[in-house]
């Protein structure tokens, strides 16, 4: 049991080191797309936005997934298995 829950701990802790990494690149994203990138290259950035648009929903499934990971794993950490049964 004692096995099982440092396990759970790292498992959380890597989750959330995995968070804090796509929110990073979510913010960068969310930066980039501020810019007037249609000034600066005009070529690139019609096959770039539409590229964009996929990668940005990708990352939001990514992160959603991930929130609801942590808390499947915090939720098995913190409660019984008496009470999960």
């Amino acid at each position: 049991m004692k096995n099982k829950n440092r396990i759970m701990v790292v498992v959380a802790i890597l989750l959330m080191v995995c968070l804090i990494g796509l929110g990073i690149t979510k913010v960068f994203m969310l930066t980039i797309n501020g810019m007037n990138l249609n000034l600066m290259a005009p070529d690139v950035y019609d096959s770039g936005w539409f590229a964009y648009k996929h990668i940005k929903l990708v990352f939001d499934i990514a992160i959603l997934t991930n929130i609801i990971a942590l808390g499947l794993v915090l939720y098995s950490l913190f409660t019984d298995e008496k009470k999960r049964k």
